[in-house]
């Protein structure tokens, strides 16, 4: 990721904290994606704040229920 483990950590930090429950797991899946954002120009605080605006804690991705589609059935 560019800038380092400092930037990394950063923006795991950041996906942690995105409203609703992301598992350290689910965050690690997305952090390659948000080091490309950051690459192509994003900042950590705009990536956040974009992410925050689209995220809804009160839905599900349907795998996470249905038994056996998803890492935690």
């Amino acid at each position: 990721m560019p800038g380092g483990d400092e930037q990394t950590a950063e923006a795991l930090e950041m996906l942690l904290g995105l409203p609703g429950r992301m598992y350290r797991d689910d965050a690690l899946d997305l952090l390659p994606l948000a080091g490309e954002a950051l690459t192509v120009g994003w900042t950590v605080s705009g990536l956040r704040d974009h992410l925050s605006r689209r995220c809804d804690p009160d839905r599900r991705p349907s795998h996470r229920n249905r038994p056996g589609l998803g890492r935690r059935a």
